[in-house]
């Protein structure tokens, strides 16, 4: 706790007149609250695709319920969702103050990431072409690069949760039936 106290004062003390001009200007041409509004729909739009499927492989999976049930809870499901995710894009400028958390972020996490010169550095890069067409791309990359990772990813996981899940059943099998508790792996 005082460590952090600490950490939080210092970081405060580094802050001088010319890195929060220059974090100012950084944050304008990184256009910080167009590209989280941005990563925002992209996220939503990501799970307005995910949210369906992997719901419908669950209801699939329910032998209790009639075919009939079935097709109205994947409909009803993707109705439902899209109109929360339209109803979120809308209010989150009421919920959040998007500003200060972003006046926040910069002054406090990018400042004690980069220094003076690093930030000069980054705005100088981010005013050339290069710099702005990294801006336009990021959101949709770096959405696209977690998308592929979990589609690459999720047979493995869902694989080795499975076998966590079936070991950790195993082990509260054996603890019900013999109420000792085995030995943790």
């Amino acid at each position: 706790m005082l460590l952090s106290v600490s950490l939080s004062t210092h970081a405060q003390d580094t802050l001088t007149d010319e890195k929060k001009r220059l974090l100012t200007e950084l944050g304008s041409i990184l256009e910080l609250e167009k590209s989280f509004h941005e990563m925002t729909d992209l996220m939503l739009g990501n799970l307005e695709v995910t949210f369906p499927a992997s719901l419908q492989a669950e209801i699939a999976k329910r032998p209790n319920l009639s075919e009939d049930q079935k097709r109205f809870a994947e409909k009803s499901v993707a109705d439902t969702y899209k109109r929360v995710s339209r109803k979120f894009r809308e209010r989150i400028g009421n919920a959040v103050d998007v500003r200060a958390y972003l006046d926040h972020m910069l002054y406090t996490v990018f400042s004690k990431y980069y220094t003076t010169s690093e930030l000069k550095d980054l705005v100088a890069f981010y005013k050339t072409p290069t710099g702005r067409k990294t801006m336009e791309v990021m959101p949709k990359l770096m959405m696209e690069s977690m998308s592929a990772a979990q589609q690459y990813f999720s047979p493995g996981l869902e694989k080795l949760t499975k076998e966590i899940i079936e070991e950790e059943i195993d082990r509260l099998t054996l603890l019900s039936d013999s109420n000792a508790l085995p030995e943790t792996k």
